[in-house]
């Protein structure tokens, strides 16, 4: 080898370690790396070999080329780091040739004995540890500070966050983080064993702010855990995570026969306390190191050589922790050993899913030792590993068919188009429902009346009130079935349904008839009305429902504004029919673009369809992550009840149902005072007194306009300040919604009984308007958030509670104005949603508790 110096080549002949890069990273480390967590003080744990033998086997280490050495701060509380730091200056290693990996998060002990670590409430409320542990911006550079005063170097090459902390934000962690590195007091970062979702989503802070993103993850994978492949390791690999995985040889259980009855100090001591993993202990754990063995016998390895032929062909590095020598040259015997691909499938043909464990000990906030008992696993039969196995999910996170993914244009044609839907029913449930209260407010019900020669005054109403009971029924039963056969069947089937029953209305010959089809237009029309919250659900992510939810209740806001104005038009020019035949018209043309440019939008449906073509091409059974394994009838079952069982036990969706729905109904409640007040006190004829409702429209645009952009900045705000908005974001609207709603109020009723000019009471409708839109916003948005998969059933729970409260409270609206006027009619309406005010605080406030306690949860 000429042109190399001699010394570099006595260093390569010396190096039985190979090198490979951490992930997409420019640092290489050495395979395997050294695990510092056995060396330290046996008070700590009776495993750990102390400082004497510890600096024997680092020498040794470093003489062989592993170069990559991990600890933490809490093993043996410091000393760990002591003795690394230790044997840099013993042996005179230049501080560039190491790799110093290192972890923080847990609580460091002021004695070897100290178990700090686990009593993570307690440290909280000591005056000396309260911010010692954790990811918090204070906790990470504390922590950083004493592990380089510990081992006497100027920086740390790799920093892991050694658990996932769920007290400190996100953003504060992530942020930290960075500012470390900028220091030059690190190098780079990396995280080990958290869910990966949490870890998924510190990346995302990490990348959408520019700040240092984690480079490695040091999780838990052997032959007998392989439970990572699921998320994490797809995960990390297809985002140039590097894997550098702890417990390799699965605490020895693959290192040796099971015919020796040997046991290491470490597996045997967990075994005593109760905290073992779901590893080496069952039979088929057990036949699993038997082939191990077998193989090793075959090939004339080590059975440990074998176990780590096979990891490292799918990770980066693995840590080992070693207590002697001879350990060390056993895993380093397995470079450049490979084994075949039958040879890897015989190991793994057997393995059975166990239960997702990312340390002995799960690291939960309020953890406390002794409240955990021993864990009881159960060895899953083979058909249980089959189903596990073969779980159909999306192609990663940018999988092109999730239509989280999907273009703008294709999501905004969507939501559009359901929009253009609702607009069309809820115009004409103003045009011929109007008030439930009285019919002078549907101007179109008298001439059909007259036309049928009725003279029912119950008939009169009844005809108005059965589209509300079609709203009342309809949501028990089509949203919750979007949420079995998907979202597109229910539109298109409802969208025709809607069809039909208007163009039979539109020729009724009898009030029996209108009634009926009445009734089908109330079921089929609350579809759109219910099932725009799925849709927005589906579609977009929650920085983005906002606006998204702005978009769609442009339908449901214009609608009920317009359809009076038109209808009072209407009404006087082409008889009461033609609100029908636009209808179905507008209708016509809904289903049609329905069929054109819809499609499934549900998560569950997308993802069986997929299974149901992979089954077919593969002959293997798949099944989606959703499945959970019930008959078609179970599941309808399920879904029908959904609604009602959220209502009933689930008290967070109950409460914002009854706050939501009493501040509604005082708009139904005010539209039995408009003719009246527009014809009988303004003297405008039936056309121009639907002008008056305007005001009411132009709120209610302003309101959502206003609230739908502030709502997704407010979402990214939280995300920057706090890694992971939670749906109670949403609500600090509430607090101005439940101000402007009694203001609107007053000004409506008192400038109507004043008389004062017409523009006035408009414009108290107006500031009304926009306040239920303050308050209607925050709570749908709120819903969809919490819910998500099952936003649909939620907002068809408030739609039931909302629509009987419609359909009851306008009828107090007549004797409520006559017996106190409109003055202190709207004042005893302003009062009560004064007295509902506070209940946006408490909300506030306590909402996120009510909804995560396990007492009020519903099984949905």
């Amino acid at each position: 080898m000429s042109g190399i110096s001699d010394p570099v080549l006595t260093s390569i002949g010396e190096t039985k370690a190979r090198y490979v890069r951490l992930g997409k990273s420019g640092l290489y480390v050495s395979v395997p790396i050294l695990g510092a967590m056995s060396l330290g003080h046996k008070d700590w744990q009776p495993w750990v070999i102390e400082e004497e033998e510890a600096l024997i086997i680092l020498r040794a280490a470093y003489d062989r080329g592993i170069n990559t050495w991990n600890t933490a701060n809490v093993y043996s509380n410091g000393i760990s780091e002591e003795i690394l730091g230790k044997a840099l200056r013993k042996f005179q290693i230049p501080r560039e040739k190491l790799v110093i990996m290192t972890q923080c998060s847990s609580w460091v002990g002021d004695s070897p004995k100290s178990r700090a670590w686990l009593y993570r409430d307690k440290c909280r409320d000591s005056k000396d540890f309260v911010n010692q542990g954790g990811l918090s911006r204070k906790a990470l550079f504390s922590a950083v500070d004493a592990s380089i005063r510990r081992l006497g170097v100027e920086y740390i090459d790799l920093l892991q966050v050694h658990r996932f902390d769920y007290t400190t934000p996100i953003g504060e962690t992530m942020a930290a983080l960075h500012d470390l590195v900028q220091s030059g007091k690190v190098r780079y970062i990396g995280a080990s064993s958290m869910w990966t979702y949490q870890f998924a989503t510190m990346q995302y802070c990490a990348e959408s702010h520019g700040w240092t993103k984690f480079i490695s993850m040091q999780n838990h994978y052997n032959l007998l855990y392989r439970e990572e492949e699921r998320e994490m390791n797809k995960f990390c690999n297809e985002t140039g995570v590097g894997l550098i995985p702890w417990a390799p040889l699965c605490r020895g259980y693959l290192a040796r026969p099971l015919s020796s009855n040997e046991i290491s100090t470490r597996a045997l001591e967990e075994q005593k306390l109760g905290r073992i993993l779901s590893v080496g202990h069952t039979e088929t754990d057990h036949a699993i190191i038997n082939r191990v063995e077998e193989i090793a016998q075959k090939r004339g390895w080590k059975m440990s050589t074998v176990a780590l032929a096979w990891i490292n062909k799918r990770v980066t590095s693995p840590i080992i922790g070693f207590n002697t020598i001879e350990r060390m040259d056993e895993a380093l015997s397995a470079r450049d050993q490979e084994l075949t691909t039958e040879e890897e499938e015989y190991l793994e043909e057997l393995y059975c899913f166990k239960r997702l464990m990312l340390s002995p000990l799960q690291y939960r906030p309020g953890y406390e030792e002794e409240s955990v008992p021993p864990i009881n696993y159960e060895t899953p039969t083979q058909k249980e590993y089959d189903e596990g196995s073969s779980l159909v999910d999306w192609d990663g996170p940018g999988d092109a068919a999730n239509p989280i993914n999907w273009s703008n244009t294709q999501k905004w044609t969507i939501i559009g188009l359901v929009s253009f839907t609702t607009f069309n029913l809820k115009w004409h449930s103003l045009i011929s429902t109007g008030s439930m209260a009285s019919s002078i407010f549907a101007p179109g019900v008298p001439q059909a009346m007259q036309d049928f020669h009725s003279t029912s005054s119950v008939l009169s109403t009844f005809v108005v009130s059965v589209f509300i009971v079609g709203f009342i029924l309809g949501p028990l039963v089509l949203s919750p079935a979007s949420e079995v056969y998907g979202r597109l069947p229910v539109t298109h089937a409802a969208n025709i349904a809607f069809l039909v029953a208007s163009i039979l209305c539109a020729v009724s010959v009898n009030i029996s008839m209108l009634i009926v089809f009445r009734l089908g237009m109330g079921l089929s029309g609350c579809v759109p009305v219910t099932l725009g919250a799925g849709f927005i659900a589906d579609l977009m992510p929650m920085e983005k429902r906002g606006m998204a939810l702005a978009i769609w209740t442009f339908g449901p806001l214009v609608g009920p504004v317009t359809g009076p104005v038109i209808g009072g038009y209407m009404g006087l020019d082409t008889g009461w029919r033609w609100t029908f035949w636009l209808v179905s018209i507008l209708g016509g043309a809904a289903t049609l673009a329905g069929f054109v440019f819809m499609q499934e939008t549900y998560a569950p449906t997308i993802l069986k369809q997929k299974a149901k073509m992979l089954r077919k091409s593969t002959g293997r059974e798949m099944r989606t992550k959703y499945d959970k394994g019930q008959t078609l009838k179970q599941l309808i079952a399920s879904a029908v009840t959904r609604p009602l069982r959220m209502l009933i036990l689930s008290p967070i969706v109950l409460i914002l149902s009854i706050y939501l729905s009493v501040i509604y109904s005082y708009s139904y409640l005010l539209l039995t005072t408009y003719t009246e007040i527009f014809e009988g006190v303004y003297n405008f004829n039936s056309g121009e007194a639907g002008l008056g409702y305007l005001g009411l429209g132009v709120g209610f645009v302003a309101g959502a306009c206003a609230v739908g952009p502030f709502s997704d900045w407010y979402i990214k705000l939280q995300r920057e300040r706090h890694g992971l908005p939670q749906p109670g974001d949403r609500l600090p609207p509430l607090l101005l919604g439940s101000c402007w709603v009694p203001i609107g109020l007053f000004c409506y009723g008192w400038s109507a009984q004043a008389r004062t000019h017409w523009m006035v009471p408009i414009v108290g409708t107006g500031i009304f308007g926009a306040g239920v839109e303050l308050i209607f916003f925050p709570i749908q948005l709120y819903l969809i958030d919490t819910f998500t998969i099952h936003a649909a059933s939620a907002v068809a729970a408030n739609t039931v509670v909302r629509s009987i409260f419609g359909a009851l409270i306008p009828l107090a609206g007549n004797p409520l104005y006559n017996k106190l006027g409109l003055g202190w009619g709207n004042s005893v309406l302003a009062f009560i949603s004064i007295a509902f005010a506070p209940f946006s605080l408490v909300l506030l406030k306590f909402g996120a508790p009510i909804r995560t306690n396990p007492r009020f949860q519903a099984s949905i």
